[in-house]
């Protein structure tokens, strides 16, 4: 069923990976409109938090939003340690502190398209067609699956979606919880006692693989949604 919709676009201006729920105090921050093939959308200097908080009271301070959807981020957001440590979440709950639902999308990535797009921020030709393709199909089918919950829409509650690299022949979508699956050292050693922040690559099968969670449904080629 086609649904017409009114959308809002505010997106952080710079990069904001493992930022989690993180707001922004006492710094001024910059709104600026840019053009999305035909559509005003607007960028802000902040977390991902920052920008619900922004688009939510100050851009739609006549009329709150129904749904706030966060992503799609590149790379998976599965397991408790991503969980905590998302941008891409920590802006879904941002909208629920507002009395807002949130859907949050993330792509899983397999090493090396995540190596491409974290160090140049771009994909290969072949690899962005295949997410595009296979991703329209699975939001399509998460969103279908979401509307038969009896609290969407309603309740001021994030779900949590993840899509698989490669769908299996019949994708599910999922119900799940997260995994415990954490991430390793963070940080290397730039010398001089300096230190950077580079995040941590953790292969999913490395995670909590058993059925019931949101690893085990992606690893079989399923959608999950926690």
């Amino acid at each position: 069923r086609k649904m017409k919709v009114d959308l809002t676009v505010v997106a952080p201006a710079t990069e904001q990976s493992w930022t989690g729920k993180r707001m922004t105090p006492k710094q001024k921050m910059h709104l600026r409109s840019i053009n999305i093939e035909g559509h005003e959308a607007y960028t802000f200097e902040g977390s991902p938090a920052d920008c619900v908080n922004f688009g939510i009271y100050t851009i739609m301070a006549n009329q709150k939003p129904d749904l706030v959807i966060s992503g799609q981020n590149m790379g998976h957001n599965m397991g408790i340690g991503y969980v905590f440590s998302s941008g891409t979440i920590g802006a879904g709950l941002e909208a629920n502190i507002a009395g807002v639902p949130s859907i949050t999308i993330s792509q899983t990535l397999p090493q090396h398209d995540f190596t491409m797009w974290s160090s140049e921020r771009r994909l290969s030709a072949e690899s962005q067609s295949h997410y595009q393709e296979q991703g329209a199909k699975l939001f399509k089918a998460a969103m279908d699956k979401l509307r038969q919950q009896p609290d969407f829409l309603t309740a001021p509650v994030t779900w949590n979606v993840n899509f698989p690299f490669n769908a299996s022949s019949n994708p599910q979508v999922m119900p799940t919880s997260p995994a415990l699956m954490m991430y390793d050292n963070c940080f290397t050693d730039k010398g001089k006692g300096t230190y950077m922040h580079v995040g941590a690559f953790v292969d999913p099968r490395r995670g909590e693989n058993i059925p019931g969670t949101d690893m085990h449904a992606v690893m079989h080629g399923h959608v999950s949604i926690s």
